[in-house]
């Protein structure tokens, strides 16, 4: 008898973005990042001396984590609402895995979709305005109380 052996299935490519956010989530409540790194691992940051949109994220992270909204709002404005939508992807995509009858009711269109992404750029975009803004407020107050030589 020849039966054929079949061969357990691959895991799908959708593992490796949960596995990532996840395991951000994990480092985020397990180990106090920020205070482990010597300076600022933003590179935009580093090359172009501006806060890029994400500068503070993983600082946030941490404080939500700790359930230190007020911190993670001061770190990152958007720092809480992105580690709720990181815990509720990683969360459905657990169920969906586990249970799919449970969320198999769950589809979004192809013009949702694109609605959600215009929704989220604007938000960031917006976010990434004020934090310009106070960046080059406190620019200016530091160097309001200096005096230049004329050139």
């Amino acid at each position: 008898m020849n039966a054929k052996r079949s061969r357990p299935p691959l895991p799908s490519r959708e593992w490796v973005p949960a596995a990532i956010v996840a395991a951000a989530l994990i480092a985020s409540a397990a180990v106090d990042v920020p205070a482990l790194l010597p300076h600022s691992p933003c590179i935009f940051r580093s090359v172009a001396g501006l806060p890029c949109p994400g500068c503070g994220m993983t600082r946030g992270f941490t404080a939500m984590s700790r359930g230190q909204l007020s911190a993670a709002v001061r770190a990152n404005p958007l720092s809480p609402a992105a580690y709720v939508m990181a815990v509720g992807y990683v969360m459905f995509f657990c169920l969906r895995r586990l249970m799919p009858r449970a969320v198999e009711w769950v589809r979004v269109g192809e013009r949702t979709r694109w609605s959600i992404f215009a929704l989220t750029l604007t938000v960031v975009l917006a976010s990434w305005s004020v934090t310009l803004a106070q960046h080059f407020a406190t620019v200016r107050a530091g160097c309001a109380g200096r005096s230049y030589p004329p050139g």
